[in-house]
This record gives C-alpha cells, structure tokens and sequence, in this order.
C-alpha cells in the first residue's frame, strides 16, 4: 500500500474536502474511539492574542508573515485559481517541474544542502520523482484545488483562532525550517493530550526526504507506547 492525501498522488479524485495533517486531526475528533494516536508534522495550531510571547514565539510568527509577504504567490494561485493553474500544469510538464521544483527547493532545509549543486536539502532525483508522480498521476489541479478548500480553515487554525479540541493521543514532530513552526503550549490548547513532542536542529517542509532517519525516530518513539 502506498498512503497518499487525497487528490494527490495515486489517490482519487475526491468531490469534497481534505487535507493533510487536517486529516489526522479531524480523524481524532470525528471517530477519536478508533484512533489510537496520531502523529503530526508540525501540529497546526497559533497563539492565544493574551500569550506573553516567548523570543522562539516571537520568531516564529516574523518568519510566518515574512513568508506572506515573500512567498505567498503559489498558495493564493491555488486558493482563488486553482482550476486556471490547474489546466496549466496538467498541459506542461516543463511548467510542472517549475512549479513543484521552486517550492520543493525553497520550504527544505538550505543547511542541508547543497545538493546535486541545488541551494536547498534535496536532490535533482527527488526534485524530479515527486515532479513525475504527479505528471503521471495527472494530480496537478486536483491537489491544487484542495487549497482553495480548506486554506482559510487551516489559516484560522494557525493564527490562533478557535479549532475544535483533538483529545486523543499525539505526538509532534517541528523541525527548524518549517513554517509555521508551532511551540508546545500553542499546540496544546488544541491537543491536550501531547504524549510526544521533539524539535530538531535540521530539517524542513519535507523531512521524510530530508531527513528520513530523524521522522522514522520519532514516529516509532510515539506509536510503540501506544501499541
């Protein structure tokens, strides 16, 4: 079996609504008898406007609204077009792997790299496999759709806005070039049952290939207590 969100990858092509570690945490509310833990990369979760906020906190959100005004272009395409780009990227593999390409370069961790010559973690055959999988799949405007879905939930969420409580077990994973980068206590607010929780030295958007060792650690750290 190869596990993939939906409208991604080797998964279908859903008619309603989705998405990743939103999945993992709507799952512990919707059926949390069922579920006997989950595991999230990041968690999603923001501050409390009242928080007396911590210099890692503080850091966090700059990096966060930097990323807006920097960076923001490929989210707000896919979240107000995502038909437009959509038909594009499913006409053009060159227009895919520039799409895919610059932000599987630019959200890994550069202190990895460079690789294959590339300034971010990853290599020219991981830049080009992911790029391949959805060429062949023909997944570019489904996925794409999901942000026009689901973003202004999960913006909310990350902003500190109210998210319904996940009450089963948890365990996190952040690494230092993600963003957002949630602290412990933001996260548990929203998950009060946080049995495992570890921040890395290295590692981004893409852990299980940048640093496949560090996210296989830590899964196993949380699931074995748990089985």
């Amino acid at each position: 079996m190869i596990p993939s969100i939906p409208a991604y990858g080797f998964s279908a092509k859903p008619a309603t609504s989705d998405w990743g570690t939103s999945i993992s945490s709507m799952l512990g509310v919707l059926d949390a008898e069922h579920v006997a833990g989950i595991h999230l990369v990041p968690p999603l979760a923001g501050p409390d406007p009242s928080d007396d906020l911590t210099a890692a906190e503080r850091e966090a959100l700059a990096r966060m609204r930097h990323r807006g005004r920097t960076a923001s272009a490929y989210s707000e395409m896919h979240r107000t077009a995502p038909q437009t780009v959509g038909y594009a990227l499913l006409d053009s593999p060159a227009g895919l792997c520039a799409w895919m390409g610059e932000k599987l370069i630019a959200w890994s961790d550069h202190r990895l790299g460079p690789a294959d010559d590339l300034p971010g973690a990853l290599t020219r055959d991981q830049i080009l496999d992911q790029v391949t999988l959805y060429w062949l799949t023909g997944t570019a405007a489904s996925s794409a759709r999901l942000y026009a879905e689901s973003i202004d939930t999960v913006s909310r969420w990350i902003t500190g806005a109210s998210a319904d409580p996940v009450h089963v077990p948890v365990g996190a994973s952040v690494f230092p070039a993600e963003v957002p980068r949630t602290s412990r206590r933001w996260a548990a607010r929203r998950y009060p049952d946080i049995r495992y929780w570890m921040e890395h030295d290295r590692g981004g958007h893409f852990p299980a290939l940048e640093v496949p060792d560090l996210l296989v650690r830590d899964l196993r750290a949380f699931f074995r207590p748990l089985r």
